[in-house]
């Protein structure tokens, strides 16, 4: 996973009171299943406020790191869980956090994160999940 450091310019912000989601989750915005904290976050006082690029660098820092210990904790995903995760967030559309909070309730690679619905759990799930396939997770029709 790769986090770009000038999202800021990246997505064209001009005005520094201005607010970006930014994600590369395509189905936040448009998805047909999001969790209880997608809602909270595209809705008044639920984003995160970043003051500064040095802020920026050390959560995407923190965040390389969790996904790689999420993508460890997929290693032993079966077949059965891949098609699960697969027609959530294929077939229903569902966000990265509605796909893990959905994977944690059902116990799929031990179900054991913290919060449930983590974004970078979701999106973990959803690469192990799509190499089942030979499919991106990044790409259609996944993302």
């Amino acid at each position: 996973m790769t986090l770009d450091i000038d999202a800021k310019q990246k997505h064209g912000v001009k005005d520094e009171e201005e607010i970006v989601v930014v994600t590369s989750d395509k189905m936040v915005l448009g998805g047909k299943e999001g969790s209880e904290v997608d809602k909270k976050l595209l809705s008044d006082g639920g984003l995160v406020e970043i003051k500064d690029m040095e802020e920026f660098k050390e959560l995407a820092e923190a965040a390389v790191k969790t996904k790689n210990l999420f993508d460890e904790t997929v290693e032993g995903m079966t077949i059965e869980e891949a098609r699960m995760i697969r027609y959530w967030r294929v077939e229903v559309g569902g966000t990265w956090r509605w796909v893990a909070g959905n994977a944690y309730d059902e116990g799929i690679c031990g179900g054991n994160w913290q919060p449930p619905s983590n974004q970078l759990m979701g999106m973990a799930l959803c690469e192990k999940a799509a190499s089942f396939f030979d499919e991106d997770y990044m790409g259609e029709p996944w993302n």
